[in-house]
């Protein structure tokens, strides 16, 4: 079982149609973080690693714009396999 730490992470829009703005924050001890997007079936549609050189508040803009409309899954898993889980609409162009 993977624990799941006090942090953060919000997703505007939501629906989104061509980019979701990605802001989290997470434990001062963490330096490198991904996040990873899954469709409604389970194929990875896209990933970013992150470098954080800082505690606080970071901000990754993601583009989704060559995804179909559906339901998403992002999650945020850095280098102490902590992870968060989020649920975000893609709306048609």
């Amino acid at each position: 079982i993977i624990p799941n730490v006090q942090s953060s992470v919000e997703l505007f829009p939501n629906p989104a149609t061509n980019s979701i703005k990605v802001t989290f924050s997470l434990p001062s001890s963490v330096s490198n973080a991904e996040i990873i997007i899954f469709n409604s079936v389970g194929q990875v549609m896209k990933t970013n690693y992150v470098s954080i050189n800082q505690t606080g508040k970071h901000t990754q803009q993601i583009d989704i714009s060559h995804f179909p409309g559906g339901a998403y899954f992002l999650f945020l898993k850095s280098t102490n396999s902590y992870f968060r889980n989020k649920t975000f609409i893609k709306s048609e162009n």
